[in-house]
């Protein structure tokens, strides 16, 4: 486990919500450290942004122990394939799992991380399988607001979004994305006047969603296929510049344990 997990960011104590949110964004991570066993995740943050809706100026000066718990931690000396029978016990909120010796959280696992190990048994008639279908992940057209995006990525559980307009594909926008928009300075300022409106009820659209993780289904190939879902966590397969086949984070890490997973044996 030690050697597949990434080294967490540790943040100090003191430090205030806003800056714990820009420290995740500036080292694009949905978790971070603060002292030796609590955590902060993108997830338990955005949560509490939507919670905070009238006092969001209030909410972001706060000091980040009002969010930061004590997460179930799987030993960064066990095996994969043990994290994978409990996974439920050690999986937070956005499909992240924290590692941990001795009492103190060392680093996490994201669903790409683990579907990298075993890669190498993805084959690409997979993407017919019902793990990518588009009907599994979240899609919203470009005119939804930030507010109602947040919701449906709480109440799914995954941490990004597929946006689309006229049947055209637009791009994906994930819980960074928001949480990047909420700490730029023209949100902040009209946030600090008490308009929390300006960034919750903004439509998704004006973060511009990225085509990065995005493929048209005539160029797709099983080592581009694997290079996008290993450095993205996630796909979007396009026909006609529609979504013809799609896959999150939440639906990466069932694939991967259900499937590839199983190949190995």
């Amino acid at each position: 486990m030690k050697r597949l997990a990434r080294k967490l960011v540790r943040i100090e104590e003191d430090v205030r919500l806003i800056d714990a949110i820009r420290t995740m964004v500036e080292n694009k991570t949905r978790v971070v450290a603060c002292g030796g066993e609590r955590v902060l995740t993108a997830h338990s943050v955005i949560k509490a942004v939507l919670e905070s809706e009238g006092d969001l100026a209030s909410f972001l000066s706060k000091n980040l122990l009002f969010l930061a718990f004590k997460a179930k931690y799987v030993s960064e000396n066990r095996k994969l394939s043990y994290l994978v029978k409990n996974l439920k016990h050690f999986l937070l909120e956005g499909n992240v799992i924290v590692t941990g010796s001795s009492g103190k959280v060392t680093g996490y696992i994201n669903p790409e991380d683990i579907f990298k190990y075993f890669g190498e048994n993805f084959i690409c008639n997979d993407i017919n399988s019902a793990f990518f279908h588009p009907s599994k992940c979240l899609l919203v057209y470009a005119n939804k607001s930030i507010k109602s995006t947040i919701k449906f990525l709480l109440k799914n559980g995954s941490s990004i979004v597929f946006v689309y307009s006229r049947s055209r594909y637009k791009g994906s926008v994930g819980i960074l994305d928001l949480l990047r928009e909420l700490v730029a300075e023209k949100i902040l300022e009209k946030v600090s006047l008490g308009d929390d409106g300006y960034f919750l009820h903004a439509s998704i659209s004006e973060l511009n969603p990225s085509r990065k993780s995005a493929v048209d289904i005539e160029n797709i190939g099983r080592s581009k296929l694997v290079a996008i879902l290993t450095k993205f966590g996630h796909i979007a397969i396009l026909k006609n510049d529609g979504l013809y086949r799609a896959i999150d984070d939440k639906n990466l890490l069932l694939y991967t344990v259900n499937i590839l997973m199983a190949r190995s044996k």
